[in-house]
C-alpha cells in the first residue's frame, strides 16, 4: 500500500482583506446622533455580513474649538454612543478609541471644514 499525496498548491492562500468603513459625524459640541447619521449609520451595519468574529474598531474624534480635555472626554463620548448603537444590532468584538483633537482632518477656520472632524469613524477588516 502506498502513501496517498495530495497535491499542495504554488501560491500562497489568497489572504486579500475586505474591510468595510463608515463615518458618523456629528454637530458642535454635541455627542449625540443625528436622525439623519443615525440612519446612515443602521444602514451601515445592516450591509455588514453576519455575525462578524472579528475586531470592530471605533474610534472618536473632535474639533479644535475646545479645551484638549474637554476633546478627550467628547470623542470619548461619541465614540461609547456609537458603539452602543451597533450593540443593539447584536454586534460585539469592540475595539473603542477617542483622540479628541489629535487626529483632526481640516486644520482650518472654517465651520464646514471643522464639522469634518467632529466624527466617529468606524472600520470591520476581516
Amino acid at each position: 500500500m502506498g502513501k496517498e499525496r495530495f497535491a499542495v498548491p504554488d501560491s500562497p492562500l489568497n489572504t486579500n482583506k475586505v474591510s468595510w468603513s463608515h463615518v458618523v459625524y456629528f454637530e458642535k459640541d454635541k455627542f449625540s446622533i443625528s436622525e439623519n447619521e443615525l440612519l446612515r449609520l443602521d444602514q451601515f451595519i445592516e450591509q455588514l455580513p453576519l455575525p462578524i468574529f472579528y475586531p470592530i474598531k471605533v474610534e472618536g474624534h473632535a474639533d479644535q474649538d475646545a479645551s484638549i480635555e474637554h476633546n478627550l472626554q467628547l470623542s470619548q463620548k461619541r465614540a461609547d454612543v456609537v458603539k452602543e448603537r451597533m450593540s443593539n444590532f447584536n454586534l460585539q468584538n469592540f475595539y473603542t478609541s477617542w483622540s479628541g483633537e489629535r487626529e483632526i482632518i481640516y486644520l482650518g477656520v472654517q465651520e464646514e471644514g471643522k464639522s469634518k472632524n467632529r466624527r466617529v469613524t468606524i472600520t470591520v477588516e476581516r
